[in-house]
């Protein structure tokens, strides 16, 4: 099973470049013939987003070769509450504190996180902040094989 990763890409109404960034992952997946997308956290900035580009989000996730599973992050909070229809290749992964999903012969645990759950990870980890790739040249930080 193929699988392409990506996370935090914070779409974003006002920031097209967010929605262009997630088109190209989906373009490069098609292109390696990935069996499945996992979305790993942050999905949305924020609820607001989420709502206002429900229906473009709908047509970007339908007809890939390939279903998307989206685990959320803490911007993700409140997006996945109510309609959960984003398309039909899109599966969000809500249970709390993990959630199994199989997708051919394999299992995917996904770990949706809310604001106390990532507060705690990172006073544990030492974790002060991580750089993000530059959207402008995304892929040179995909790496299939």
């Amino acid at each position: 099973m193929k699988i392409l990763h990506t996370s935090d890409l914070h779409l974003q109404e006002e920031n097209e470049r967010t929605i262009d960034a997630l088109r190209e992952v989906l373009s490069v997946g098609r292109e390696n013939e990935v069996d499945l997308v996992t979305i790993g956290g942050d999905l949305f900035h924020s609820r607001e987003d989420a709502e206002v580009l429900r229906p473009q989000l709908r047509e970007i996730f339908t007809d890939n070769p390939f279903k998307v599973l989206a685990i959320p992050g803490n911007h993700d909070e409140g997006a996945y509450r109510g309609n959960l229809n984003w398309g039909p290749d899109l599966e969000v992964a809500t249970e709390k504190p993990f959630e199994i999903r199989e997708f051919e012969d394999q299992n995917i645990v996904a770990l949706p996180a809310d604001s106390a759950h990532l507060k705690s990870i990172k006073i544990v980890l030492g974790v002060k902040s991580v750089k993000k790739p530059p959207l402008d040249n995304l892929r040179s930080f995909i790496h299939l094989e």
